[in-house]
């Protein structure tokens, strides 16, 4: 075979194993080798880079929320392992990357192990490639042991722990001879997690000690909160309201947030800056109010209740979520507004821009629980098969024949020569300003016309509710947090558990053994030992090979001790010292490490992730970027 078919047979090796990687497919080894059509592969390649290119991926790094620290083993170990294994796993909460993880193509991890006065020295590759920039980091990454052994082990997220814990118990039952639609229309606790509702943990508290299981006489209370964003950068609570299922104002009240408000988000909240002053209601008094009010049976009705619950730093285990039971979409990614719902399936407008109140939406969530009630755990939703265009096909008609009717009875009345009969007009009570025993002003001040603040506005202020105890029952034995308490010690998992089912995604890892862990090596986990090659720069020659495989690379360089070193022509140039002295080694040696990192990173696919590690017992420094 001549030099040129070899230079071609490996050129279309490494375009179809870019192809692959770009398409999360498995690796392709052409049977007798016998190849695709270039012209096809080239075809499919350049589509798939022109892909990418359209949705070039970007990272940031916010180093401050590190809060001043220096990255360590942690934070390199949840960056790769994020990038590699995905969303299954803790986002770093340093480093964004948009528009998401998928598309990076790969990650390559470089370890160089040098002296130190080579860590920060200039590279000529390096510094063009990186830019100068570089991230100053623990000086314990330097320990290899502990290094390769956080890598390879992925903690394991509090939200999956409690998936799994709550998987292996019995869940609270209500008797098996009574069926309880309420039960059926409460998310599950795997729904819970999966929609990211808080647990109960060291900052998230239950709004229960115990509970009890629900029947089908467990009452409904709806809340709304509405939010700001303060100094922190975090939405907080700045209004609150809960109602019963008869449509009472339980309690309405503004919340004066712990630290200062940059955005009152007026245009969705409603509150305004003068509508706070003077307040004094807390987090923790609506918090004490709460768990007094609430019956330990007691179903939380809302629209996207997560975001309230978080405001709030609490956390509820039956949860009726109008976003999510009614499913106009088909797609448990997509919600309907609380409006649409309101107007579609009670004939009522809301948030129609006279005026925003969180009595409103809680009521209109209320009623549209009540419906799902009365109809079933199948109207309303088109995942459980519901049909969306004959509802609407029927409700449209019902319109029409209401109005045939109306303007029927509108003839019948002119042609009898009867005297129109005024109807009633529905006069809406007065509003009043209400004060509670304490003194204390009740509800807000409210435009819109029949909202239930004043027809049924609540009869004790917020801070009189904190201090009644805790409503509770016989029955109430269920201890939330205890269920979901995850262990104190963070649980690990090997790497290789999170390889399954994601798409034949390979890893390698070119590293020597350590002590603290083992490679777990098999279909999808590859392992080359430096030490089983002539010399390191054969080792690398093998690894650039095939490194368009694989997900994840790993690459240790070893450049202490008795290093053997490439050739290097700039040798000859030098003149030798006096007394017959060698040349000074370190600039060979430091070409050394510039050319091989080089060679690593330019056969890296388009898009990877580069992590550069240059470590020594006194320092160690990173690089990282995305290649482009």
């Amino acid at each position: 075979m001549s030099l040129n078919t070899q230079r071609a047979i490996n050129q279309q090796r490494k375009d179809i194993a870019e192809l692959y990687l770009r398409e999360g497919r498995p690796g392709y080894e052409p049977p007798d080798g016998i190849f695709p059509d270039p012209k096809e592969v080239k075809q499919k390649l350049k589509e798939a880079r022109m892909e990418k290119l359209l949705n070039q991926p970007k990272l940031r790094f916010t180093m401050e929320k590190l809060g001043g620290t220096y990255i360590s083993h942690t934070e390199i170990s949840d960056l790769i392992q994020y990038f590699t294994i995905g969303p299954a796993v803790k986002r770093p909460r340093w480093c964004h990357i948009a528009p998401k993880p998928q598309r990076v193509t790969q990650t390559v991890l470089i370890r160089v192990d040098c002296p130190g006065e080579f860590v920060k020295a200039s590279y000529e590759f390096l510094d063009k490639f990186f830019e100068r920039q570089h991230i100053k980091a623990h000086e314990e990454l330097y320990d290899r042991e502990d290094f390769f052994n956080n890598l390879l082990h992925v903690p394991v997220s509090l939200q999956e722990q409690i998936k799994e814990k709550l998987a292996k118990m019995d869940a609270v039952n209500l008797d098996p001879r009574e069926f309880c639609l309420k039960s059926e229309l409460v998310l599950s606790s795997t729904e819970l997690i999966d929609f990211e509702y808080p647990f109960p943990s060291d900052t998230i508290i239950p709004t229960k000690e115990l509970y009890a299981p629900i029947t089908n006489q467990s009452p409904m209370f709806s809340l709304d909160c509405e939010m700001c964003i303060t100094t922190s950068r975090m939405h907080e609570l700045t209004r609150i309201s809960l109602i019963r299922e008869d449509g009472s104002v339980v309690f309405d009240t503004l919340v004066k947030p712990p630290r200062d408000i940059i955005d009152y988000l007026t245009k969705f909240s409603g509150v305004t800056p003068e509508m706070l002053e003077g307040v004094t209601v807390t987090l923790e008094d609506v918090q004490k109010a709460l768990s007094a009010v609430l019956p330990p049976d007691a179903i939380l009705v809302g629209h996207s209740l997560e975001f309230d619950l978080k405001a709030l730093q609490m956390s509820h285990p039956y949860i009726l979520d109008i976003g999510r039971r009614f499913n106009l979409s088909g797609s448990t990614k997509m919600r309907t507004s609380l409006k649409n719902l309101s107007d579609l399936f009670c004939d009522e407008s809301i948030q129609d821009g006279k005026g925003h109140c969180s009595v409103e939406d809680s009521w209109a969530a209320m009623k549209l629980a009540k419906l799902k009630v009365e109809k079933g755990l199948v109207f309303g939703s088109c995942l459980f098969g519901w049909d969306y265009e004959a509802y609407i096909k029927k409700h449209r008609q019902q319109i029409r024949d209401e109005l045939e009717a109306e303007e029927e009875e509108e003839r019948e009345s002119q042609e009898s020569g009867a005297e129109p009969v005024n109807k009633r007009i529905r006069l809406m009570p007065k509003t009043m300003v209400a004060h509670c025993a304490c003194g204390q002003r009740l509800g807000l001040d409210c435009i819109i016309e029949g909202c239930q603040c004043q027809v049924s506005p609540p009869s004790e202020c917020i801070l009189c509710l904190a201090k009644h105890p805790a409503a509770t029952s016989e029955g109430a034995t269920f201890d939330w947090k205890k269920a979901v308490r995850s262990e104190s010690a963070t649980t690990l998992r090997t790497i290789d558990e999170y390889l399954k089912g994601s798409k034949g995604k390979k890893l390698m890892f070119g590293m020597e053994a350590i002590k603290k862990a083992k490679v777990p090596v098999g279909e999808l986990i590859i392992r080359r030992l430096p030490s089983e090659f002539p010399d390191q720069q054969d080792y690398i020659e093998e690894v650039c090979m095939d490194m368009l495989e694989y997900a994840l690379c790993v690459v240790e360089l070893n450049f202490n001790g008795d290093v053997v070193l490439p050739d290097d022509p700039n040798d000859e140039e030098q003149e030798e010292l006096e007394d017959g002295q060698l040349p000074d080694n370190s600039a060979k040696l430091k070409r050394a490490i510039n050319a091989q990192i080089e060679q690593l990173i330019r056969t890296a696919a388009k898009y990877s992730m580069i992590l550069v590690m240059l470590t020594s017992p006194d320092e160690t420094i990173c690089y990282i970027r995305l290649k482009t």
